[in-house]
Order: C-alpha cells, then structure tokens, then sequence
C-alpha cells in the first residue's frame, strides 16, 4: 500500500467512513487510493485542473487496481463533479482564496455538500470569514507539522454561522479552544512575519498603505494577547 505523509494521514482522519468523497486538487492521487484501500471511503472522484497530474493519478489508480472505485477527471474545481454525487469534498494544498473561489465558481454542487475538508496554504482568516458568512460551521480544526512547516486544517459542515470574533477568524475558533500545542509556534512565526510587513508599510503614507498597516497592527496585537495566554497556560 502507498504510504502517504503525516499531512495527508491526517486529512484523511476527518473524511466520515462509508461516503463519497472528491479530492479536489488531487496531485498524485496518493489520499484517494489511501481512503478506499483503507476502507475509509466507499468511493472518490480525484480531480486535478492540470493534465500532467492527471495523468500521474491515473496511472498510480491503475496500479492499485482501484479503477472502479476511483474516477481519475480532468477539470477545473468542482466542474469534474456533479451535484450530490459525493457528499465529502477535500481541498488541500492550494491558498485560502482559491477555495473560495472554487466554491464560489459552482454554487449548484457546493449546496449539495455535507463536508468540507480543507487544508489552505495561505489566506486562513479569509477562508474561515468566507464560512462564516456562508453558513459554513468549523467543527474542527487542525495543525500539522511536516518538514518544518506547519499546515492548517479546517473542516466544515452547512449547519449555520457561528459569528465569529475577529480574534476566532485571526487564530482559528476550534483552536483556541482546544489550546492546540502547536500554536505558540505558529503565533511566533506568524507575529514575525506581520511585524516585518508593518514596518516596511510605516515607510509609507499613502491613505491606502496606512489603513492596511492599522489592520495589520490590530491583528498583530490580537495574536500577542492570545500568545501571552498561550504561553501562560504552557508555563504552568
């Protein structure tokens, strides 16, 4: 059986046992032959925009024999799916605004999904506001560590909006709830990388450039007040 990595592993922990399920942006196919070869789904549509990766998954399906069971499609996000044909979507390893946007491009099939498993790049904050103002509850959240970074993984269900803090959408609702023990790491880096970029906007007074640097002053003063505490909890 393939092995996959620990990110993938993970992914596939919040995909419910016995559905269908799309992988959107499969890559290599290596999750979906994971899920049917493990008995996790009874079915998976692996799709991927790009012919290249297309092929990969498809030749990696044949090799496993699981032909039947995985429909290897060609397309552009939910375009390779048809409504309630799968009642499980997973879209990992691509920015926060390009899910959205994949499921903004086909609202038809969006309606028709139970769950989304999602694993942004980048944008988290956007994807979590983007959910709930659609209607999209985050029952679960996620971090995973592999090869020195850290990837964030959100899971949601169209039970009704949540109206989440400011600081719910900056660091992420199930997180701080669960005090996850990856967060002082993934504050730390996060405050580095915003600190930076509010210098480099100070340089400027623009009317735009200053406004933009307020927000992400605010942001970062969120992210300190929810480190102190962090660190707090962890020190004692």
């Amino acid at each position: 059986m393939q092995e996959i990595s620990h990110r993938l592993e993970t992914l596939s922990r919040y995909v419910p046992p016995g559905q269908r399920v799309a992988d959107i942006g499969t890559d290599h196919a290596y999750l979906p032959v994971y899920l049917v070869s493990r008995g996790i789904a009874t079915r998976v549509i692996a799709g991927d925009i790009h012919r290249g990766p297309f092929l990969v998954a498809r030749e990696n399906v044949r090799r496993a024999g699981l032909q039947d069971q995985i429909a290897v499609r060609c397309g552009d996000g939910l375009a390779t799916i048809a409504p309630r044909e799968v009642q499980t979507v997973i879209l990992a390893g691509m920015g926060g605004g390009t899910i959205i946007k994949i499921l903004e491009n086909h609202p038809a099939v969006t309606r028709t999904i139970n769950r989304l498993v999602m694993q942004p790049m980048n944008d988290v904050p956007q994807l979590r506001r983007w959910l709930d103002d659609n209607d999209w509850y985050i029952f679960a959240e996620d971090l995973v560590e592999e090869d020195g970074l850290i990837y964030h993984i959100v899971v949601a269900e169209p039970t009704g909006r949540e109206g989440l803090t400011p600081t719910a959408l900056e660091i992420g609702p199930r997180l701080l709830e669960r005090g996850h023990p990856l967060l002082v790491k993934i504050l730390s880096r996060q405050l580095d990388k915003y600190r930076h970029i509010a210098g480099q906007m100070a340089k400027s007074t623009r009317p735009e450039t200053v406004a933009k640097r307020e927000e992400l002053e605010y942001r970062i003063r969120v992210m300190e007040e929810v480190l102190a505490k962090c660190l707090s909890v962890s020190s004692r």
